[in-house]
């Protein structure tokens, strides 16, 4: 029997305020959070996850907002040690703390030896693809993302800065009133505590979304440049490695299915070359299916996050897909796919761990994959 390669991969790991308080407090190491899964990837030769916040270091302050992130690096530190090899740096929450924040967080995972893609120190690493060889197969990993909540921050990319991060659309333009700018720097004039306070004012809600981006902008010459970029990396990916996977950070918040953009896209990738699609962004397990010669799954879910009032309302929403991908060593495919669904909960100290679970969707089934592996 030819020998496999099993690459596993996991869903969006996120550190909020909640979860850097329960550790501070209870005094344990960020490793807790991953004792209880590590297991299951053991015997894989690589795992990928999503990493859906800056490690920005203490100095540009650790989340203390509901939706805007900064990890401690014990977090990142916990990652690689829980035996996770690459992270996807490009998401919307990348940008958390600005460029400043993007550059250390890089940094920070190339000090501790956990490999990364979709973002970028140099235009010269940008224009370059991330191949990674695995017992003499190579895979390449195209990371990209919707936006980085550019219209959301102060803290964002001018247009002769996009290219830090793989993006698959002009973001929003920066929101630049004069009465916005006063109400940030009277914000930020705020003493830590007060902020705090205010913060937790915000109830936890789901923002449902149908998509990412709506249908109305689908032909805006102004978005078609960055798609075409990532369409030509997948296409140089294709011509430097045997396996090409694509981790898009796409797709409507909380739906049961992807919205019309992230189809759209999704073709764009497979008709590019991608052999595999990861998505993430919908922070709730979708199907996995096959289309054209690839395998998508289009999105994994909250693999590492802090379950609130609202995600326990909604199925799924505290739940992720551990999916593990076999490949054939000598035909350099994918013949293979098996899934896990993992529950995050809130142990009694507070601190927030994925468990595995028996629960199963009808989409993990291998039906998705029989075209594949015929």
């Amino acid at each position: 029997m030819a020998r496999l390669i099993k690459l596993t991969f996991l869903g969006d790991m996120m550190c909020q305020r909640e979860q850097i308080a329960a550790i501070r407090k209870r005094g344990v190491r960020y490793d807790v959070i991953f004792d209880q899964v590590k297991h299951l990837w053991a015997d894989s030769e690589y795992v990928a996850g999503n990493l859906e916040t800056p490690v920005a270091g203490k100095r540009l302050r650790y989340a203390y907002e509901q939706m805007r992130f900064n990890a401690p690096d014990d977090f990142a530190r916990a990652i690689r040690n829980a035996g996770i090899n690459f992270v996807s740096l490009a998401n919307n929450h990348i940008l958390d703390r600005g460029l400043p924040g993007l550059k250390n967080t890089m940094c920070t995972l190339d000090s501790i030896g956990l490999e990364h893609s979709g973002a970028y120190m140099d235009k010269k690493d940008a224009d370059s693809v991330f191949v990674k060889s695995i017992m003499g197969v190579r895979f390449a990993f195209v990371a990209c993302t919707y936006g980085v909540n550019q219209g959301l921050r102060c803290n964002y990319l001018s247009d002769d800065e996009l290219w830090h991060v793989d993006i698959l659309k002009y973001p929003h333009t920066q929101i630049t009133t004069r009465m916005f700018l006063f109400k940030r720097f009277l914000s930020n004039l705020a003493p830590m505590p007060i902020k705090r306070i205010l913060s937790s004012r915000n109830r936890p809600t789901l923002n449902f979304a149908i998509d990412s981006v709506d249908e109305m902008e689908f032909g805006l010459s102004k978005h078609e440049p960055y798609l075409r970029n990532i369409l030509e990396k997948i296409r140089r990916a294709k011509q430097v490695a045997d396996v090409v996977i694509v981790l898009p950070h796409i797709g409507g918040q909380y739906c049961d299915k992807p919205g019309p953009w992230q189809n759209k896209v999704t073709e764009a990738f497979v008709s590019a070359g991608a052999d595999l699609v990861i998505a993430n962004h919908a922070h709730v397990p979708l199907p996995i299916e096959s289309r054209g010669d690839a395998l998508v799954a289009n999105c994994l879910g909250n693999f590492c996050f802090m379950p609130d009032a609202a995600t326990k309302s909604l199925e799924g929403a505290d739940c992720s897909i551990l999916l593990n991908c076999y490949f054939d060593k000598a035909m350099h495919r994918l013949v293979d796919y098996d899934g896990r669904v993992l529950r995050t909960l809130i142990r009694g100290d507070g601190v927030a761990v994925p468990v595995p679970t028996q629960m199963e969707f009808p989409w993990l089934k291998k039906a998705a994959l029989n075209h594949i592996s015929a």
